[in-house]
């Protein structure tokens, strides 16, 4: 079935309904799938049709909880990249269970039930599921030199039960409990605080897009100390698949296999899965290694819930076959939480990948631009997919003479032709406007 599993579970209200009763009532293994069909008057051929456990089925939902939970996360404002003050750190993660708990109590106590099973049963579901909020939580706290293990079996406890309805009723608030946790006498703020004027800060404060083309007065190298660079981690491969091993519980690593157990998950794409993995294009990604490695540093940094992605500076070492791969299958395989940046000081910009990008400079800031005004400033070219001899390629030709000329020449089958155009820094810099 194509159809993501989390989607066929809310699209019958009362199946998605009784579910969340089920198990936000009871923990995973007094949880009763008969119950669930028959309170929702459910066909039960229908529902295994559908879902073929009660597992498949917890999952689907954890999903759905998890994504809501992330999205209470993002309109707090609070960002786990700019933030290195532990109090701040701990605030919020406390404050989005009390936000998931209003917005609807049933998806935190699936959540707190969740946390109070057994490790190896948290383990197999995290590794099934979209990623849970708590672990990129934990992620931050643990590489903070001021939080130690004492304090974060303390955190995972509070975590597990925290006192909501005391917190709710101004018995008790967050900061104090906090300030115990961390034993309130010392100035735990980072001396190391970000400036508002910093420039990671005002890109977060200002992307919106999944895809970001954000080109730059000049080189910025402290971005892949707060993002994920995935140039720099996909050149170091065997570390890379190592994690990725560890992550997803597997001791062979496919990209095939990968994307079709992830597929229906909303932190990728699953159109753009389809794409590729149906594209004659995806056996020369695979033999190709700096390719692969970066589809295999691309899968990492979406499983493992990255807010921002970061490709740092240049892809000038990769032909224009290769460039043109990258755009058109593997970065359209993020889905819904991750955001990628592109930076550089040009960039060949297309008309079918590419909606926004920005611009950046430390006198006018960062500038929100629409490709479709600044076209005139754009150096044409013509981007060919042809055959000969039953084999692909691809050629860029910066004119439509030289195409012309290369076509009458040759014997070649065309499947496409298409513009593409490409905007360096000073002509930018001409179409800026205040």
């Amino acid at each position: 079935m194509n159809k993501d599993k989390t989607q066929l579970l809310t699209e019958n209200k009362n199946l998605f309904e009784e579910s969340i009763n089920e198990f936000s009532a009871k923990p995973y293994d007094m949880a009763s799938v008969n119950e669930i069909i028959k309170r929702s008057q459910y066909n039960k051929g229908s529902f295994y049709y559908r879902f073929k456990d009660k597992n498949e089925l917890y999952i689907s939902l954890l999903d759905y909880v998890f994504v809501q939970q992330v999205d209470l996360f993002k309109k707090s404002g609070f960002s786990l990249l700019t933030s290195n003050n532990p109090r701040e750190v701990l605030v919020s993660l406390f404050q989005n269970l009390i936000d998931l708990y209003h917005f609807d109590k049933r998806y935190y106590n699936i959540v707190r039930l969740l946390y109070n099973e057994e490790d190896d049963f948290i383990l197999q579901t995290l590794g099934d599921s979209v990623g849970s909020l708590y672990e990129r939580f934990k992620l931050k706290l643990k590489k903070m030199t001021e939080v130690n293990d004492s304090q974060m079996i303390i955190i995972e406890s509070l975590y597990k039960n925290l006192p909501v309805l005391s917190i709710i009723n101004s018995k008790i608030t967050i900061q104090s409990i906090v300030d115990q946790v961390i034993n309130g006498s010392k100035n735990m703020a980072s001396e190391q605080e970000t400036d508002n004027s910093d420039l990671i800060t005002l890109i977060e404060k200002s992307i919106e897009e999944r895809f970001n083309y954000i080109v730059l007065d000049e080189k910025y190298d402290d971005f892949d100390k707060r993002w994920f660079d995935i140039i720099k981690v996909s050149q170091n491969i065997k570390f890379l698949k190592n994690r990725l091993k560890f992550k997803i519980f597997r001791l062979k690593l496919n990209i095939k296999s990968i994307l079709n157990r992830y597929k229906h998950k909303p932190i990728f794409n699953y159109l753009a899965i389809e794409n590729l993995l149906k594209s004659d294009l995806y056996p020369k990604i695979v033999k190709d290694k700096v390719l692969s490695n970066i589809t295999y540093g691309l899968i990492y940094a979406i499983i493992d819930l990255r807010e921002y992605i970061l490709i740092n500076q240049s892809l000038k070492f990769l032909n224009e076959e290769q460039r043109d791969i990258l755009f058109n299958y593997i970065l359209p395989l993020n889905g819904k939480l991750s955001k990628i940046i592109f930076m550089d000081q040009s960039i060949i910009l297309n008309n079918n990948n590419i909606a926004y990008f920005y611009y950046y400079n430390e006198f006018s800031g960062i500038k929100k631009l629409h490709v479709d005004g600044f076209k005139d400033k754009y150096y044409l070219k013509i981007h060919c997919h042809y055959k000969i001899n039953d084999q692909f390629y691809h050629v860029y030709y910066n004119s439509f003479q030289s195409f012309l000329r290369f076509y009458q020449d040759n014997e070649i089958n065309i499947i496409k032709l298409e513009s593409t155009h490409e905007l360096h820094l000073g002509d930018l810099r001409e179409v800026v406007e205040d």
